[in-house]
């Protein structure tokens, strides 16, 4: 595990002179703040509290920043979830989360194309989920906290579509040439910091027992995101994109009570180009 730390650490480190060196490229960089928004499908289990599987629909929004060069891409963004999940009971689980993001990748000459870059490097999440279930009486609400430093690894291809022109009848058909960027990006976790409720679940017990204010921090768990994104470039350097999300939380063996989280995104964004 310390090694693993000592890994992602240098990665980091060694972002500040990958900036410096990009910044060499002036007129060749872009910087963009962005808004996405979508919805889900999405699952949630609890030991703690149940070992029934939610299932339901999940609505969320991001906003944030990104610069781009030929070197390098690295931003921060802000994400908001909800979801509604149901077992085929009378009951609902509210589920909400609240999530920072900072990622860094570098382009990798000796196997990048010029149409084609692959990139490495890593990110941080930070998450605070809220989960709300009035079944569960003194499980009813719960916090959590969970720490995530990964590596990150990305694939950008770049192309244009040319332009198109038909004349049907006495109708003239055209469209102009168009940019795009399809890209595939992957998080795989290397250190996990967690803290997740201690109390049991006592069927009599009340929110404000101090069983269920407890606490415990942990090491370990597993937390895997993928993300495919179509984007389109406009004349005056705004873009706008189209993007399929997996994500997947496990907590693991360390934690009390296993918590188990997927969800399957659909979103589309715009990205104002600020510079």
């Amino acid at each position: 595990m310390k090694k693993r730390i000592f890994i992602m650490i240098l990665l980091f480190l060694s972002g500040s002179n990958f900036l410096l060196f990009a910044s060499e490229a002036p007129g060749q960089r872009s910087e963009f703040l962005f808004l996405t928004q979508g919805g889900a499908y999405a699952s949630f289990k609890d030991m703690g509290t149940s070992p029934l599987r939610y299932q339901g629909v999940k609505i969320l929004i991001e906003s944030g920043y990104v610069y781009e060069d030929p070197f390098c891409n690295w931003g921060l963004n802000t994400n908001l979830s909800y979801m509604a999940g149901f077992t085929g009971t009378q009951y609902m689980l509210n589920y909400a989360t609240a999530a920072l993001t900072l990622h860094y990748v570098h382009n990798i000459p000796r196997i990048s194309q010029e149409d084609l870059q692959i990139l490495g490097g890593g990110s941080y999440t930070g998450e605070i989920a809220f989960t709300f279930n009035d079944a569960y009486q003194n499980a009813a609400a719960n916090l959590d906290l969970f720490n995530t430093l990964s590596f990150r690894g990305q694939l950008q291809y770049d192309f244009i579509l040319s332009a198109w022109e038909q004349k049907i009848a006495f109708i003239q058909f055209r469209r102009p040439a168009r940019d795009y960027s399809l890209t595939y990006e992957i998080d795989i976790p290397v250190f996990m910091f967690n803290i997740r409720p201690d109390y049991p679940y006592v069927i009599n017990g009340l929110l404000t027992d101090p069983e269920s204010l407890s606490r415990h921090a942990f090491i370990g768990g597993f937390r895997l995101r993928s993300r495919l994104g179509l984007r389109h470039t406009l004349k005056n350097g705004n873009a706008f994109e189209v993007a399929y999300a997996w994500n997947m939380l496990s907590t693991g063996k360390r934690d009390i009570h296993l918590l188990e989280t997927a969800s399957h995104h659909l979103h589309y964004g715009f990205y104002f180009r600020v510079k």
